[in-house]
């Protein structure tokens, strides 16, 4: 018999929060959660399921719940970056074959065993694991607690949040230790069995979108910013992944650079990263419950506002939709670490805290480039004190 439940279904075109994402990584813990049972499976190198398993909560230990809700808990983390909003094709939902299997591993809390095998079966397929790997999968009801008029968290809840979340988390081969027998009298060489280490990919179906399930999208998981596993997305749901957050950066790098050219300079590099950092920081005070993001719009105002000369702004914007597609927004963590400023040469590096980037410039001296620091306060070389004479 199939759970019952009421929620409110929300259309895609928004995308999870960092704080609907907390609300929901916050109940992994044993007393937050509604979670009953961990159902799973054992994939080995040569993509075999080699055994399933569907383990109450009830019967296992304290450690052993904190590591599988541990395990679990990481595929819910650093929102844009490692964890971003998949939509699923417009054809998929509500007849497609990838919608039908979520729609009835939700609806059964993952009891449905053929639903459960035909998702394990495609995530066999397509992950490579040197040592093999587990995957972990729950379900829970979450009753979504309503905010007062005075912003503050209240107790009632009449709507139902049903999910369910996944897990894959590769094994690695225990190291051997050294250990000492006192029956004996000997030392032992002992090897751990394979240890089951932190997720590398994961899922969240559907997406908590305004605090309410869209069933158009999903929430993706994946370890690597600089690989999301697009043939992963692909395999398992049909979907495409947007552009990891490492390419991101890089993309936007080079359409700076291509576009800007001649005319990107170290004060033009510093306005673009002082006006990305100063909109994070006002959007962290300002409490917003929307997550940030710029436009090719929002870069153009901020060369402008740079000094920079409207045909160079002009061609920034052309490569910006050429490169990432128009009408594209971007999280600007991707793109910008407000809290690093650090110039490179083949040979040199410096790190300059960003609030302290005056003290760095470029000049040409003699014909010859350089990057002057200016030195205030005392010059470390190695940890020993040095005069500048």
């Amino acid at each position: 018999m199939y759970n019952v439940y009421i929620t409110i279904y929300l259309k895609s075109g928004d995308i999870m929060t960092d704080r609907e994402t907390a609300e929901i990584r916050r109940r992994y813990k044993t007393d937050k959660n509604n979670i009953t049972h961990v159902a799973g499976c054992l994939v080995t190198q040569t993509h075999e399921i080699a055994s399933e398993f569907d383990v109450p909560v009830a019967s296992m230990t304290e450690d052993e719940t904190d590591a599988v809700f541990g395990a679990l808990k990481r595929v819910l983390s650093n929102v844009g970056r490692n964890f971003v909003d998949v939509a699923f094709p417009a054809s998929e939902v509500p007849n497609g074959d990838v919608y039908k299997m979520l729609d009835a591993l939700r609806a059964s809390g993952c009891k449905d065993e053929t639903a459960r095998r035909a998702l394990f079966e495609k995530i066999a397929s397509c992950v490579e694991s040197d040592e093999g790997y587990v995957v972990l999968l729950v379900h829970e009801n979450y009753d979504v607690f309503r905010f007062g008029a005075d912003g503050e968290r209240t107790e009632e809840s009449t709507d139902t949040f049903p999910y369910i979340l996944c897990a894959v988390c590769p094994l690695k081969s225990g190291k051997p230790v050294l250990t000492f027998s006192t029956g004996e009298n000997v030392f032992v060489n002992s090897t751990l069995k394979s240890v089951v280490t932190a997720p590398t990919l994961g899922f969240m179906y559907p997406a908590f979108n305004e605090r309410k399930a869209d069933i158009y999208t999903l929430g993706y998981y994946a370890r690597d910013i600089k690989d999301n596993h697009a043939e992963f997305a692909a395999t398992v749901f049909g979907a495409q992944t947007p552009m990891p957050a490492a390419e991101q950066k890089q993309t936007f790098g080079a359409v700076l650079s291509e576009s800007v050219s001649d005319a990107l300079d170290l004060d033009v590099v510093s306005t673009v990263h002082s006006g990305i950092a100063e909109l994070i920081e006002e959007h962290k005070q300002s409490k917003e419950r929307d997550p940030l993001t710029i436009s090719k719009g929002t870069v153009k105002r901020i060369l402008r506002d740079g000094g920079v000369d409207e045909e160079h702004v002009e061609a920034f914007g052309k490569k910006f939709d050429e490169d990432f597609g128009k009408g594209a927004e971007l999280r600007p963590k991707n793109i910008v670490d407000p809290k690093k400023f650090e110039l490179k040469t083949p040979d040199v590096s410096i790190k300059v805290s960003p609030e302290k980037k005056d003290l760095v410039e470029t000049r040409v001296i003699d014909g010859v480039k350089f990057i002057l620091v200016r030195a205030d306060g005392g010059v470390e070389l190695n940890g020993v004190n040095i005069e500048i004479k």
